[in-house]
């Protein structure tokens, strides 16, 4: 999945980051169908 990440820089510019996260298919709550899920990252702020 593609996706697009804004940030600041340490001078308060903003920017724009295009990045691409991959997707398993999960069977996370059965009967329901799969889900597609990324693995966990860990936030900085």
């Amino acid at each position: 999945m593609q996706y697009v990440r804004i940030y600041t820089d340490s001078d308060g510019e903003t920017h724009f980051e295009d990045l691409e996260i991959e997707l398993k298919e999960v069977n996370f709550a059965p009967p329901a169908p799969p889900v597609h899920l990324s693995e966990f990252k860990a936030a900085k702020q």
